[in-house]
């Protein structure tokens, strides 16, 4: 018998027909979640024509050319028969009856001044202010309310083509919620608000003139600078070059000086030899003692007064301090390691630099002069069109009085309803929109994840009699996965050709999509092989159970991780149904691999993770060799 021989499991349940029926049933139940729910949320935005709305006309009309215009009224027919959704007109109190109650989704309102709007825009040409007012109630749920802003947009798109987009390019969509009573009230107004949009367009064009303005002025100033920081380059050149000539020059005077200092020590030196000479001969005259010798030692002492008289050591010290000032002067100007020659040659540098951004600095004032002055053009542009396009809001009492029966104002929020110039959301794969395909991968998932759970309701995790022949753990755990394993390839094969052919689900890579499909089926097998052989049965069980749940809301599938609670988002990393809902999504969508590595890394941590679990069975049927008290006075019997 080789290691992975699939023995008897799957064998018991071929014969009769309730083990066959229920061998059909397990493969049938992972469509339950990957079947069932992708179908129920393939495409709800086509079946929004059954979402029922209250529309409430309380357009008053008004006269045109002499003739009655109840545009209101034409537009709420308009509306019901378009048949998009499922309008139903009804009064205000009907109406805030029955959002409140869940009747209506949501009501949207035409108001009274609808008609006198329309009118005076046709009379004057210039386009006046209309308001169209939504009230949604949070508690009908906030899908629905998702929707009803794109339906919002539907209601504008119909009065524009019936009105033309004179009206619509002016229209202010008002959107409020029922009142929650615990909820502090609102006060600003729509009216307000849009009169500051208006006011702050105002602001915005006066402050890009006064930046073109104040631009030009700096590029002048800059223009300035640049031409100073010129001068002063050129200026430094002209230093350095003096400097050298002034290096020069005080050579010249520091051998001057040396000179000098040189013939007065050698005249002092002979100074001192002749007062030295004299002193020995007034010495000697004065020994002799005759009246003729001292009258001359009289005269050779005049001398040598004379001598001491003349001398100047301080003029000496001078003269040396005087010729060492000027060689240290001498070899600050030409020395280019000096302080002096090196102070200015960094000085030079910096004058440079200084030149080189200024002139950077100008051209870049020009460019901004030039893209200021384009702004301000646009600003103006914009004035323009805001003073053509009336965004105000008037106050709800002209409109849904009776939906406000608790006094409390609505709040509004302005909508861009703009028909010219739409805003279209974005996506990488712009070919994939229906939210059945963004959901195909969690709920495939959970759907294989809760086959794997039943599949081990049914199959024992590990069989005793294998355990009691002495086969070694692996092929004890082989013996009751791989059966296993078949049915789970049965599961997932059912449900990729339900997702494909019966759904519609057109993956970028269908073969990857089934082998992925695989994978995990395996993996989900392996996990609910490991929870029962480590745990028991009963808890293994309850624990598969609470591990679905846990993967379902950690691994992204519904709701990206970084929205989650933090223990959720921490679990995230460590969900194996993470990779499995990441491995699906890159077969489903058109990804490049190169760059995102996703796949591979999903890969290899579901094969890791059926390993592990694998190695977890293999420790449990080494430790089932040997009987335990518990089995002969089980605590719990299932």
């Amino acid at each position: 018998m080789n290691l992975f021989h699939i023995g008897s499991e799957l064998r018991r349940f071929g014969t009769g027909k309730f083990p066959l029926a229920t061998v059909f049933v397990l493969v049938l139940i992972p469509l339950l979640f990957g079947g069932l729910f992708v179908w129920s949320y393939w495409d709800p935005a086509a079946r929004v024509k059954d979402l029922p709305v209250a529309l409430v006309n309380s357009d008053e009309g008004a006269q045109f050319n002499g003739h009655d215009a109840i545009v209101g009224q034409k537009v709420a027919d308009t509306l019901v028969n378009s048949g998009r959704v499922k309008f139903e007109q009804v009064d205000a109190n009907d109406a805030l009856k029955g959002v409140k109650d869940g009747t209506y989704y949501f009501a949207i309102e035409i108001p009274t001044d609808f008609s006198k709007t329309v009118a005076h825009s046709q009379e004057t040409g210039t386009p006046d202010r209309a308001t169209l007012t939504a009230v949604f109630n949070n508690a009908n749920g906030y899908l629905g309310a998702v929707m009803g802003n794109t339906i919002v947009n539907n209601v504008v798109k119909n009065i524009d083509s019936l009105l033309g987009s004179q009206v619509t390019a002016r229209l202010l969509v008002g959107y409020s919620t029922v009142p929650d009573p615990s909820a502090p009230p609102e006060n600003p107004t729509a009216a307000e608000g849009t009169w500051s949009i208006a006011d702050g367009i105002k602001r915005v064009d006066d402050g890009a003139n006064q930046l073109a303005d104040g631009t030009a002025q700096l590029k002048d100033g800059v223009g300035k600078t640049n031409e100073g920081a010129e001068a002063l380059n050129k200026g430094m050149q002209q230093l350095q070059d003096a400097t050298t000539q002034l290096g020069e020059g005080a050579g010249k005077v520091a051998d001057g000086v040396r000179q000098v200092q040189s013939n007065a020590e050698e005249a002092a030196g002979k100074q001192k030899l002749l007062a030295s000479a004299l002193v020995n001969i007034d010495t000697g005259l004065r020994e002799i003692g005759t009246p003729k010798a001292m009258d001359l030692a009289n005269q050779t002492k005049g001398l040598i007064d004379a001598i001491k008289a003349s001398e100047n050591p301080e003029a000496l010290e001078k003269l040396q301090l005087l010729s060492a000032g000027a060689a240290e002067v001498q070899r600050q100007l030409l020395d280019p390691q000096a302080d002096y020659r090196t102070g200015l040659a960094k000085a030079q540098d910096g004058t440079q630099q200084l030149k080189d951004g200024t002139q950077q600095l100008y051209d870049g004032a020009d460019r901004l002069t030039v893209g200021s002055r384009q702004l301000a053009d646009g600003t103006s542009q914009l004035v323009a069109g805001s003073e053509r396009m009336v965004i105000a809001a008037s106050m709800l009492s002209d409109g849904l009085v009776e939906l406000n029966t608790d006094g409390s104002q609505l709040a509004l929020q302005v909508k861009d309803a703009d028909p010219d110039n739409p805003q279209q959301s974005t996506s990488t794969n712009p070919g994939l929109p229906l939210s059945g395909m963004g959901l195909a991968p969690i709920f495939i998932s959970m759907g294989l994840f809760v086959g794997a759970t039943t599949t081990y309701m049914i199959f024992r995790p590990l069989q005793r009699r294998v355990i009691e022949s002495g086969a070694v753990p692996f092929k004890v755990v082989m013996a009751s996965f791989l059966p296993t394993v078949i049915i789970g390839l049965a599961q997932a094969t059912v449900m990729f050709l339900v997702q494909h052919f019966a759904l519609g689900l057109e993956a970028h890579r269908s073969i990857g999509l089934l082998l992925s499909m695989y994978l995990w089926s395996m993996t989900a097998m392996a996990i609910g092989q490991g929870l029962n052989a480590i745990f028991g049965v009963a808890l293994g069980r309850t624990l598969g159970m609470a591990l679905m749940t846990l993967q379902m809301v950690s691994s992204g599938g519904l709701y990206p991780a970084e929205t989650q609670p933090a223990p959720l988002r921490w679990f995230h990393t460590y969900d194996p149904m993470t990779y499995s809902v990441n491995l699906m999504r890159q077969m489903i969508y058109d990804t490049d691999l190169s760059v995102d590595h996703r796949m591979w890394i999903s890969i290899v941590v579901l094969i890791a993770v059926m390993a592990l679990f694998l190695l977890g069975s293999t420790l449990s049927a080494a430790r089932e060799r040997q009987f335990k008290y518990q089995e002969f006075r089980p605590q719990v019997t299932v």
